[in-house]
């Protein structure tokens, strides 16, 4: 290799296209021959590059060297994060070369087609190839492509997007808009699952039953629609902290649980502290002969939340 083509080869600089094939039921599908016609477009009005179709690579630009194009078609359903699909893993992840590159065999520059490099410009036909709706994913992208490859973007919608113009200041508000829109629709489907599920008696997860209550069970003992494993781990006893019991059943009163509710309210009304009252509790129900454990072990917040569920535990008394 001669000093002339080492020096193309520095300053050769690609362009990435990436496209993706819209399902019918995304608002407003762009059909992929189009993504790439509002790509072509996007580059004539902000770089005034010329294309010209050449053999088995498709569109390259004519007019300028130090450009060349590589057109992609983003693998992946729309609601994937970008950077977790085979596309944005060989753009943006440094050493990554996926089972085709090792198939072809590519060598430092055929791999460099697929890698997004500094000073390399990305182009997507519209926002929604690779902005989710994840904030978080979202600016972590743009700080790839600014910051440490201190690359150029371009959107067909917007024109160049940058940190400081009016189309960056733009996009970043439909994301921030997109992103508590999901938010708050979120939101709102957690509210209404717990309240059906509190108003049928219900469990909603957690390590173990709230306190006072107690599985529903068949007149055998069985448990009410348990899966085996969830059996298995309630035959255990508590699970180990980072597990939860995942079930369906209806919740009853537990007997002796209830009882120490009440033993609870009756020490609060005399005016104990939640820590004598924790105490008590312990000493009025003895000790399991079996495991010589309390068979209510309760700490002096389990007590305050417990007669105080409308209020959040801040400070000790």
């Amino acid at each position: 290799m001669n000093y002339v083509d080492l020096q193309k080869r520095v300053i050769m600089r690609y362009i990435h296209s990436i496209s993706r094939k819209m399902t019918p039921t995304e608002l407003e599908p762009i059909a992929e021959v189009r993504q790439k016609k509002l790509v072509r477009e996007c580059l004539e009005k902000e770089l005034q590059l010329v294309f010209e179709k050449r053999p088995r690579v498709g569109l390259q630009v004519s007019n300028n060297e130090n450009y060349q194009m590589s057109w992609k078609t983003l693998r992946g359903s729309g609601k994937s994060k970008f950077l977790h699909t085979i596309t944005g893993l060989e753009l943006f992840k440094t050493g990554y070369v996926s089972l085709e590159g090792q198939k072809e065999g590519f060598d430092s520059e055929g791999g460099r087609s697929l890698r997004f490099e500094k000073g390399d410009i990305l182009v997507i036909p519209c926002y929604q190839i690779i902005f989710g709706e994840s904030a978080k994913h979202n600016i972590e992208i743009l700080q790839v492509i600014f910051n440490h490859k201190q690359g150029r973007l371009f959107i067909s919608e917007f024109g160049e997007i940058t940190q400081t113009n009016t189309a960056g200041r733009m996009l970043m508000t439909i994301l921030d808009t997109t992103n508590n829109i999901r938010y708050e629709k979120a939101r709102e489907m957690n509210l209404l699952k717990n309240r059906r599920m509190k108003k049928n008696n219900s469990f909603s997860g957690g390590k173990r039953t709230p306190f006072g209550k107690d599985w529903k069970k068949y007149d055998d003992g069985t448990l009410l629609q348990l899966t085996p494993a969830d059996r298995r781990t309630l035959d255990i006893g508590k699970v180990e902290f980072g597990q939860y019991i995942n079930a369906n059943g209806e919740l009853v009163p537990n007997k002796m649980e209830q009882q120490a509710i009440r033993e609870m309210r009756r020490l609060r009304n005399r005016r104990f502290s939640y820590m004598k009252i924790s105490k008590k509790i312990e000493e009025h129900f003895g000790t399991n002969i079996k495991t010589g454990e309390p068979n209510i072990k309760i700490s002096h917040m389990g007590v305050y939340r417990i007669l105080n569920r409308t209020k959040r535990a801040t400070s000790r008394e």
